[in-house]
């Protein structure tokens, strides 16, 4: 199958790229010039061909989608971007591909759209009680950057419905290498009071969390230290975690399942939800790193998902839990010369 991917050289991008190599297809990645990471894709052989462009641009974007049977849509903006930015990458460049599929693509098959738990607003006062259920749960996710993946989501439904563009979306939770997965954010006391310092504005009990944090940081007297989050009656934070290996698992599936076509899945990783209690204490055992337990007043993380419809339509069964991820980090980080151990900390 001659597949087009789109944010091709990211975390799972590179995953997804190398295994539909090993399937046996022919793989197109749309890449901007200056990407750091083409040189990586190009060396994956001889059935992998980049098209030189950017996702904001039509005229660009059409060669890339001339003649492809199926449509992986990474790439997007996401992080530290300008309002215009995400409008510009993430819902006009959506746009210009489902257009030039209409155009240059008649044997189209699929039109993968990774979307993510963002359009749901998870952060509410006394956590997200209730498992987030994909077809029922609003999509009332804050910030330009959710809204942009919501019009994504509607843009794919549109076109399916007038135009017969077979379209997929998934949703992806927290999503990372195992080697990334030890310095997510929230795990760490230094990581987590940024956080809560950029939610003063949302949250009126955020700088109480914040003089909490900031009295735990001057006690740790310069060094790194985990964090148990809880909320203000004892309950530890609660997230949902995903290998990246995992994602590229289901996202294959939906090439592999006609009945995929129309549906919106969750993608979640081994025994999630995993709380932080758990989370932490493993992570700090595993790294000889003390660990400090907090209740913090205000707006926790507390939200799972409703997997059962991924399970039976895609068949999709999660190898990777947080746990053996950090096995895994720590196994290559530990057979890593000191050097480059001390390089990468």
């Amino acid at each position: 199958m001659k597949i087009l991917v789109t944010g091709a050289s990211g975390r799972i991008g590179r995953a997804l790229v190398a295994a539909l190599i090993e399937r046996g297809d022919e793989v197109r990645c749309l890449v901007m010039r200056q990407d750091p990471h083409a040189g990586a894709l190009a060396s994956l052989g001889k059935r992998v061909e980049i098209v030189w462009g950017h996702l904001e641009y039509y005229a660009e974007v059409e060669p890339a989608v001339a003649g492809v049977e199926a449509i992986f849509h990474l790439g997007a903006a996401m992080g530290s971007f300008t309002d215009w930015q995400f409008f510009e990458m993430n819902v006009r460049g959506t746009f210009n591909l489902l257009q030039a599929v209409r155009r240059v693509a008649p044997s189209i098959q699929r039109f993968v759209f990774p979307s993510s738990d963002a359009i749901y607003n998870k952060y509410v006062p006394g956590g997200y009680r209730t498992a987030i259920n994909p077809d029922i749960t609003p999509r009332d996710g804050k910030g330009t950057y959710a809204l942009t993946k919501i019009l994504g989501e509607e843009m794919c439904w549109s076109y399916l419905r007038t135009y017969d563009i077979p379209a997929v979306v998934v949703r992806f939770p927290i999503c990372r290498t195992a080697e990334e997965l030890p310095e997510f954010y929230e795990l760490w006391l230094d990581g987590l009071l940024r956080y809560k310092r950029s939610q003063r504005r949302e949250d009126p009990e955020a700088e109480k969390a914040v003089a909490l944090l900031e009295q735990l940081q001057q006690a740790a007297g310069g060094e790194r230290r985990l964090v148990v989050a809880r909320d203000e009656f004892g309950h530890p934070y609660q997230r949902v975690y995903l290998d990246v290996r995992d994602a590229v698992r289901a996202l294959l599936l939906t090439l592999e399942k006609p009945a995929a076509v129309g549906h919106a899945f969750p993608v979640i990783g081994k025994d999630q939800p995993v709380t932080s209690n758990k989370l932490v204490r493993y992570l700090s055992k595993k790294l000889g790193i003390p660990y400090v337990d907090v209740n913090l007043p205000g707006i926790p993380t507390y939200y799972a998902h409703d997997d059962r419809k991924t399970r039976v339509l895609l068949g999709y069964e999660p190898k990777y839990d947080v746990f053996a991820m950090i096995d895994e980090a720590v196994a290559k980080r530990a057979a890593q010369p000191a050097g480059e151990r001390q390089a990468a900390s």
